[in-house]
């Protein structure tokens, strides 16, 4: 089949190198901080800061706290802690995203709130108190606890992570990965193709992996699972799952990928919808932009076409669009 097309232009921050800190806490730290920056240091709207705190400091004033990874403080319980708020125009006119470090141990890096306001924002706050918005979606809660990245050996293993943005603000993707392994990812982006209603068609999707192979973004945990991705009403979350097509009685989309075109001999890539089947909210809701199921037997790293344009590389068992250079995976 022909590759598909690629709808936005995409700025990417790709193959940066973590090398093996001399503590896990340190790799954390550094791996966090890498892709903040490159969240805010996109040419074309990037997210801004809005707020932070370095669990010295903290403020509600535009001024980013996070300048180096020992600014990066995990706490729990009432203990200061870092947080920091950043927002993308291109979601909404007041789309803000918090990243508070808590946990459910004082030394627990893995685990972080991940909280989103919509339209309100955020505001209040301290260095042992992160800002609350009133129409605020708790997507991960640190104290649960919730990873946002595999629990993974760090020290004496290089990381790398990998952060991507479409032009028009719409699409943002992060991608971790540790020997071979993605263990980690996140996406906050527009639902393309929204229904009539859902007035801030934004999705969230994260998928932590703790360290096995078979946990990194894979079709059985975004699929067969809706607990990796949120879609945002109003007030209120839908729980999404990420479609893929299927024919006949008992036969799935990774069924279908398993095994190549036997006309044609390629390898499969199919879009991916949005559904829910939650009372009150079930349906197909929308479809993600620039992203496409592929064989479950790929590589994380492998590219389409498989030429030196690379035009799309391979995280699990997803596709997205890429920068044309070498995916560093391990």
């Amino acid at each position: 089949m022909a590759l598909p097309s690629v709808t936005k232009t995409y700025q990417y921050n790709v193959s940066n190198t973590i090398a093996a800190a001399v503590t896990d806490t340190e790799n954390y730290q550094r791996v966090l901080l890498g892709i903040k920056n490159a969240l805010i240091g996109f040419a074309t709207l990037p997210w801004t800061v809005v707020g932070s705190s370095n669990s010295v400091a903290a403020g509600m004033d535009a001024v980013d706290r996070w300048s180096a990874y020992t600014n990066l403080v995990w706490n729990t319980g009432a203990a200061a802690r870092s947080w920091i708020v950043l927002k993308n125009t291109g979601l909404a006119a007041n789309f803000q995203m918090l990243l508070c470090l808590t946990s459910n141990a004082a030394s627990t890096e893995q685990n972080m709130d991940i909280v989103v306001s919509p339209a309100i924002g955020f505001s209040g706050s301290s260095v042992t108190a992160r800002p609350t918005a009133a129409d605020e979606i708790v997507i991960h809660n640190g104290a649960t606890p919730v990873s946002w990245i595999g629990g993974f050996a760090t020290t004496g293993f290089t990381t790398i992570h990998h952060v991507m943005k479409s032009t028009d603000g719409k699409v943002t993707r992060w991608f971790v990965c540790n020997s071979g392994n993605v263990v980690s990812m996140f996406s906050i982006e527009e639902a393309a193709d929204a229904v009539t209603g859902w007035t801030t068609p934004v999705v969230t999707t994260s998928i932590p992996s703790p360290s096995t192979t078979l946990d990194h973004p894979a079709f059985t945990n975004l699929n067969d699972l809706n607990t990796a991705s949120t879609g945002y009403l109003s007030t209120t979350s839908i729980p999404l799952y990420w479609t893929s097509e299927g024919f006949l009685a008992g036969m799935n989309g990774e069924q279908l990928n398993v095994v190549p075109n036997e006309i044609s001999g390629e390898w499969p890539l199919s879009p991916i919808g949005l559904a829910c089947t939650t009372a009150g909210k079930r349906g197909r809701h929308g479809r993600l932009y620039d992203i496409w199921w592929c064989t479950t037997l790929q590589l994380n790293g492998a590219t389409y076409p498989n030429d030196a344009t690379r035009v799309f590389a391979v995280f699990g068992d997803i596709v997205v669009p890429w920068n044309g250079t070498v995916p560093v995976i391990v």
